[in-house]
């Protein structure tokens, strides 16, 4: 009998390939996320601190030039803030496209590979009939061989 061959095993390969280079653009992807959301808790850090430092002063005389410093601090954590927030919230969408497109390459790399294993157990299943259809020949011609030793040894006896 020939050997097991599955006509889209290339498919199977090339998919399997595809499914890694996709869970690496998924990896990647939230790692890219991770570090936005990090600048962004830093710089909500930043404007906590400023918070902080200007309540402490409440009731206190604060220089025109300590306020200008502050305020221009507290503008320029926001531009950052919202800079930061963009892109985190752009890096989140790329991470879940990349999460899309593993799901749908895992998804026909799982469907090929349970294909492929019903086409090799339906190969097999045929292999083991086909070997017991040949064993059930080979003791078919030994009982039938055995049978004619009987018949042609009763002949000798009777005569």
């Amino acid at each position: 009998m020939k050997r097991f061959e599955f006509s889209m095993d290339r498919v199977l390969k090339v998919k399997s390939q595809l499914k890694r280079i996709a869970e690496a653009e998924e990896a990647r992807a939230e790692q890219v996320f991770i570090a936005a959301r990090t600048v962004v808790d830093g710089v909500k850090v930043q404007q906590v601190r400023v918070a902080e430092a200007l309540s402490g002063k409440l009731g206190q005389g604060v220089s025109p030039c300590q306020w200008v410093n502050v305020f221009e601090l507290s503008e320029n954590l926001s531009r950052q803030l919202a800079a930061a927030e963009q892109a985190a919230s752009a890096a989140e969408a790329k991470w879940k496209i990349a999460q899309e497109e593993r799901k749908t390459v895992a998804g026909e790399v799982e469907a090929l590979t349970s294909l492929r294993q019903q086409k090799w157990d339906a190969w097999k299943r045929e292999r083991e009939a086909k070997t017991q259809e040949q064993l059930d020949e080979i003791s078919l011609r030994r009982w039938m061989a055995a049978q004619e030793d009987r018949n042609e040894a009763a002949r000798n006896e009777a005569a």
